[in-house]
């Protein structure tokens, strides 16, 4: 019954709204008048009101047209009418109240009459739904758009979806800069779900081929204005920067890896690798960086291996490398800088470490050397920690603090004096020469003696 009467009422109102309206302009039919505009399209958002008509499609040439909305609620009504707009207007957006109902209608005029108003268009009522998006900002890739926006004003109401439209440039070329012309709206792929993210990617779209892409907020009213559009061209594009290459250490050289990065569309036909050293006075810039400038390694030829080795470096020398792409597109950014010094030693393997014979507080500790990569060891630093915890366990809780054995010496053996019995000890040992300190080597372990059996004395006075 209820909706019965409000559909009544709603028949009522409109019919009292036409039969309101004031009388317009009239042409008399003049064979110089403007033909009479169709039924103008409106469509309402919170607290505004968007007017959009065609041309008319008899009469004279058009010079101008006026629009005016009537609005009413509870029996009263009120109209607004808009100054001349421009022959070229299309549409007009009025600010108005949301709690009433809207119709709006459409003339003509040229430099000597005025044409009939339009027939009235249907009514809208005004929502609290969210503001029309700004344009969104859109970034062009292989095959691809990225999409994002600024979140728009839900006017009191959550925006619950955004919706996202995009569309081809149909003109030859397929650029549209001159003489645009675009096909049908296309939702994106996955556009029946919600979801309140404020970017998108836009894949599948084919290259050399200008879009237009568009969106609107919505919330459990109704969807807002869509965005005006905004437009990019999709087109194959020149390789993305590799990441940072993985650099090993050599005498006197440096041997480069990397990862092939995404070739965006065109295959990748060549690599660059750049070096340049360390300009400082240590030569190692761990502190006060001052590089050089960059060198090409071997840029004469192309190649497409992920791999190089750039030798007739100065060991001692810390080097900083880069690598880049190229397709037939062009060459594509290069890669973060990855560094080096060339010349340090290598890490020495797991030193052996044992239970020193008739002694409960030392360990005896030896290793192989390590390359030296183009410099002599002068020197070894053997580092060692007691267990603290769990020491039967495949998993033991070491000492936080290594201690530093005082001297190791150019041998490869040493003494660990001073240690407390039964207790299991971890052991590294890593290597030096004029270039710097190499890495430590992985951990050896063992326990020192229990108390036992004393052991012979030294010596007798």
């Amino acid at each position: 019954m209820r909706r019965c009467a409000r559909g009544a009422a709603a028949a009522a109102l409109a019919v009292s709204m036409i039969a309101a309206v004031a009388p317009g302009p009239v042409s008399a039919h003049l064979a110089d008048a403007p033909g009479k505009v169709p039924k103008p399209t409106v469509t309402a958002a919170y607290k505004k009101l968007k007017v959009e008509w065609q041309a008319p499609t008899t009469g004279a040439e058009v010079t101008g047209y006026r629009v005016q909305y009537k609005g009413c609620a509870k029996g009263t009504c009120t109209r607004m009418t808009t100054d001349w707009l421009g022959a070229d207007a299309r549409s007009y957006i009025f600010d108005v109240a949301s709690n009433r109902t809207y119709v709006a209608t459409v003339w003509a005029r040229n430099s000597a009459h005025e044409g009939d108003w339009s027939f009235y268009s249907d009514e809208v009522t005004p929502q609290p739904v969210p503001e029309q998006p700004s344009a969104p900002t859109l970034t062009a890739g292989n095959r691809q758009i990225g999409v994002s926006w600024n979140a728009p004003s839900n006017n009191g109401f959550a925006i619950s979806d955004y919706d996202v439209q995009y569309r081809a440039c149909t003109a030859t070329p397929a650029t549209c800069t001159s003489s645009p012309a675009w096909g049908g709206w296309t939702d994106r792929s996955g556009e029946t779900s919600a979801d309140t993210a404020t970017g998108v990617t836009l894949t599948g779209l084919a290259n050399d081929t200008a879009y237009q892409v568009r969106v609107r907020a919505a919330n459990e009213k109704r969807e807002s204005w869509w965005s005006d559009a905004a437009s990019a061209t999709v087109s194959v594009q020149s390789p993305d920067a590799p990441g940072a290459p993985a650099l090993t250490l050599g005498n006197a050289q440096v041997g480069v890896q990397w990862t092939a990065p995404d070739s965006n569309g065109s295959a990748i036909t060549d690599y660059d690798v750049q070096y340049r050293a360390c300009t400082a006075t240590a030569k190692n810039c761990a502190t006060s960086p001052s590089w050089g400038s960059w060198t090409a390694w071997d840029a004469s030829s192309e190649s497409t291996a992920t791999n190089a080795t750039i030798t007739g470096l100065t060991n001692g020398t810390a080097y900083q490398v880069q690598v880049s792409a190229t397709n037939d597109v062009g060459t594509g950014a290069w890669s973060p800088s990855a560094t080096i010094v060339v010349g340090l030693p290598s890490a020495p393997s797991a030193p052996t470490v044992t239970a020193t014979t008739a002694r409960r507080d030392s360990l005896d500790v030896s290793w192989s050397a390590p390359a030296g990569n183009g410099s002599a060891i002068t020197d070894y630093d053997v580092q060692y920690r007691a267990c603290t915890a769990n020491c039967a366990s495949t998993a033991p809780t070491w000492a936080a603090s290594w201690t530093s054995l005082s001297h190791a010496g150019t041998g490869t053996a040493a003494q660990i004096t001073g240690l407390t019995k039964s207790t299991k000890h971890q052991v590294q040992v890593r290597a030096a020469n004029a270039a710097g300190t190499g890495a430590w080597s992985p951990s050896g372990t063992a326990t020192t003696n229990a108390a036992g059996t004393p052991g012979a004395p030294r010596s007798l006075t």
